[in-house]
Parts: structure tokens; C-alpha cells; sequence
């Protein structure tokens, strides 16, 4: 009996040290906007990489946008001829924002000590990378019969930082769903909650 008390303990420390070992994963994410307009648009993101003894390096590719599903067309025609001159438009109000990052991102689970935990991963992480932004936006305003019209589009890129912290909780040895929350405070300038899988090869 104590041969297979023995045995028994022996194959549930090996299989706990299992879910711990190192080696390659991939991440899918999908998330909204935390603030500024909470819960419109979509961010959607890919991530592959390497985890060792809990600390994970990885290449994260993600884009954002706040129309996801939607068909818009802004335009501002003005003509002049000698019967006249005048104005068309097809304009609506409102503010396009769509972005692209590509980061390289550092986190640790603070979990891995825990050896007979193998579901339950909290990994606070930090990401460096590049950003492009992009806003374009139509007004249309009156004022004492006067209408103005103003069509911007701006574009700005740069180094983006993030700083993000996940939880994930497998269901079987490879498979694992979680949630996390960051805050990119660089150039696109909001947060992000969201839901992610990953798989562990």
C-alpha cells in the first residue's frame, strides 16, 4: 500500500512538473476599449513565443479599430462655374480611429513556484514596441444659416509601451483561457480589456 501511495505522489509530481516545463506557445486575443469611449471597437491581436521556468518572451502583432462592421464614406465636393458655385456633401459626424502595433513583450507567472499548480497563471508583463495611429474625422456645424464643414485625418507613429497583467486557467495540459487588461499610454493612448486562449506546444 505505501508502494502505491509512493507511486501515486511520484506520477502527480511528474505531471505538475510537466505543466511547467518550458517551451513555445501562441496567444489570440480579442478585446475593447477600457476608457474613452469604453466598449466600442474591437482589438484584435496574435502573439507567439517562448516560456522558460515561468518567464515568457514573445512577438505580439495586434490592430485596433473603432468602426469594426461598419460603411462609411465622408466627402466634400465644392464646385464653381458660371452658373454658380455651390457645395455637396455625404458627410456624418463622428471620429475614426484605427491602429497597428507590433511589440516584442516580457512577462513572468507569478504562479510558477506553486509546484502543484499547473491551471492557474497571473503574469504581469511590459511590452515595447511601434505604433501607428490613425484618426479621421468629419464635422458638419451650423451656425445663423452658415453650415461648416471640416474633414481631418491625422496619422501619427512612434514607440508604443505597454504594461499589461493576465490571467489564464488550463482546462487541459495545453490549452488555456484567460483575460488580461493593459494600459498603452504612448501613442494610442487608451486601454484595453479582453479575453485570450493560448496553446502551449
Amino acid at each position: 500500500m505505501k508502494k502505491m501511495i509512493l507511486s501515486l505522489c511520484l506520477i502527480g509530481l511528474t505531471l505538475a512538473a510537466g505543466a511547467q516545463e518550458n517551451g513555445a506557445f501562441v496567444t489570440a486575443r480579442v478585446g475593447t476599449k477600457l476608457y474613452d469611449k469604453a466598449f466600442r471597437g474591437a482589438d484584435v491581436s496574435m502573439q507567439g513565443g517562448y516560456n522558460y521556468k515561468g518567464l515568457d518572451v514573445s512577438a505580439q502583432i495586434s490592430y485596433f479599430s473603432n468602426c469594426w462592421g461598419e460603411d462609411r464614406l465622408d466627402a466634400l465636393t465644392y464646385r464653381d462655374d458660371r452658373t454658380g458655385s455651390g457645395v455637396s456633401t455625404l458627410m456624418s459626424n463622428g471620429k475614426n480611429v484605427s491602429a497597428l502595433t507590433i511589440r516584442l513583450n516580457l512577462g513572468y507567472d507569478v504562479l510558477h513556484f506553486i509546484h502543484n499548480n499547473w491551471r492557474h497563471h497571473i503574469r504581469p508583463y511590459v511590452g515595447l514596441g511601434y505604433s501607428q495611429l490613425q484618426r479621421s474625422s468629419s464635422y458638419v456645424s451650423s451656425y445663423d444659416d452658415v453650415r461648416c464643414y471640416d474633414l481631418a485625418n491625422e496619422l501619427h507613429s512612434g514607440f508604443e509601451l505597454a504594461l499589461g497583467l493576465s490571467y489564464d486557467f488550463n482546462f487541459t495540459r495545453h490549452w488555456a483561457l484567460g483575460a488580461y487588461i493593459e494600459g498603452l499610454p504612448m501613442i494610442r493612448e487608451h486601454g484595453i480589456l479582453g479575453l485570450q486562449t493560448r496553446y502551449s506546444f
